[in-house]
């Protein structure tokens, strides 16, 4: 066999086809390009009228006699073959352009902040999948942790699209950090639109990976609505525990409350005061006070009114105005620690600049009181004026039998200070700031 028909017989159909890929893409580069089209159609045209001729030619018992005209088939079979991509290339170009792209965005959806789309489906899904460290996890979590944190800083800045662009692929990968902060971003509407719907859901995985404030706020948002009956009390019971042995001091209060209410469950005194006790000495104020409230009735617990006095005088330096006025009345009766009358004032009177109703009652029946207490008929009916506002009956009626006793113009005096006390918090000058607190003013 010659050299020649060998070479050709080497030329196989698989070649072939390699070597007219090659060509089309110099084609469509170069003879497209220069718009030489239409040459090279008329060119291809005129040898495809023999093109089925040759292809019966390319057959390697008969190819050797016929070297001549097999490479003119080859030229054609190439030729042939650039017209036909060049063609197809065409109706590409005609159905682009004539394609209608608003029938894309139409049928693509547009899927929500942290969610993907579902190719099989073609739906936006939230991605449930639970997040793995990878070999160094402390370094990751460190990184991941502070991703999130300038995530939160973006949102607290109102740089809502830096917070998004942050916690969107932590959310794609499961971290549950993430899925919390962007959570929480759903149920306040904070860059996104509120969706509670979306925050429940990424609450709840988060708190199914361990995450402790996710597992307090799916606990708080199921027994919000909750009373004596609770459905799912016992969930929320689970989730508001892993919360509150991982430092979430307010679900120990919580945990208190349900408890101590038989919120879903029986009441239980010994998991209630376990529970208030871990809560009063995390600094919860209300726990604090409610702990002393507790001591001093002697409710589910036995009386001491030293321990009562301790924990609600922790209540009052915290802030609670209920605690305040308490210890005040605990300083006036003695009850717990040694009586002290102007102390017993001074808390009082700091209760009721707090806004607490009874202490601003007994606050202005102590000030309208000319045998007890700083007298200053004006700041009494300030304060009674202001409880009998807030809805105390005892005021309503204490101001009343005051009024027989002072003119009109008096009483029109204090309620200007009483506007004055409750709208720029100007309530005059507290009882122990006087030379001689227990004197007698008068208007």
């Amino acid at each position: 066999m010659s050299k020649a028909v060998q070479r050709v017989e080497g030329f196989t159909p698989s070649k072939m086809e390699k070597f007219l890929h090659r060509l089309d893409m110099w084609k469509i580069r170069y003879f497209h390009k220069l718009g030489q089209k239409q040459l090279f159609q008329k060119l291809s045209n005129t040898y495809s009228r023999i093109l089925t001729f040759c292809r019966l030619l390319y057959l390697p018992k008969i190819w050797g006699g016929f070297k001549t005209l097999s490479a003119l088939c080859v030229l054609v079979i190439i030729c042939s073959g650039i017209n036909h991509q060049m063609i197809k290339h065409e109706k590409r170009k005609a159905l682009v352009t004539d394609y209608n792209f608003s029938q894309i965005e139409t049928e693509t959806p547009t899927c929500l902040v942290g969610q993907i789309e579902d190719m099989s489906s073609g739906k936006c899904v939230w991605r449930t999948k639970y997040f793995s460290f990878g070999m160094n996890s402390e370094i990751e979590k460190a990184g991941l942790d502070a991703t999130v944190e300038r995530s939160k800083n973006a949102t607290e800045n109102k740089n809502y699209q830096l917070a998004v662009a942050l916690l969107e692929p932590l959310v794609h990968r499961g971290y549950p950090a993430a899925q919390y902060h962007l959570a929480t971003m759903y149920n306040e509407g904070l860059g996104v639109q509120e969706n509670q719907q979306s925050a429940d859901f990424l609450y709840t995985f988060a708190a199914k990976q361990g995450h402790p404030e996710a597992q307090f706020e799916l606990a708080r948002k199921i027994t919000e609505d909750c009373e004596t009956k609770c459905p799912n009390i016992q969930t929320a019971i689970k989730y508001y525990t892993n919360a509150a042995n991982s430092g979430i001091d307010i679900a120990s209060e919580e945990l208190a409350r349900i408890y101590l209410e038989g919120v879903g469950v029986p009441k239980d005194s010994e998991l209630a005061i376990k529970w208030i006790s871990k809560a009063a000495e995390a600094n919860l104020v209300k726990s604090q006070r409610v702990l002393g409230e507790l001591y001093y009735y002697g409710r589910i617990i036995e009386r001491n009114f030293e321990k009562a006095f301790y924990w609600i005088e922790k209540a009052a330096l915290g802030g609670d105005p209920r605690a305040a006025f308490q210890v005040g009345t605990m300083y006036m009766n003695g009850v717990g620690v040694e009586k002290d009358e102007k102390k017993s004032v001074e808390l009082v009177w700091i209760s009721a600049v707090e806004g607490f109703i009874k202490g601003q009652t007994v606050i202005g029946m102590t000030f309208l009181d000319k045998n007890f207490g700083p007298n200053d008929e004006l700041r009494g009916l300030m304060w009674l004026h202001m409880a009998s506002e807030s809805g105390s009956e005892q005021a309503r009626e204490f101001l009343t039998n005051a009024l027989n006793d002072v003119s009109g113009e008096t009483y029109k005096v204090a309620k200007v200070l009483a506007k004055e006390c409750d709208e720029k918090e100007l309530c005059g000058i507290p009882p122990w700031y006087s030379d001689d607190n227990f004197i007698e003013t008068t208007l």
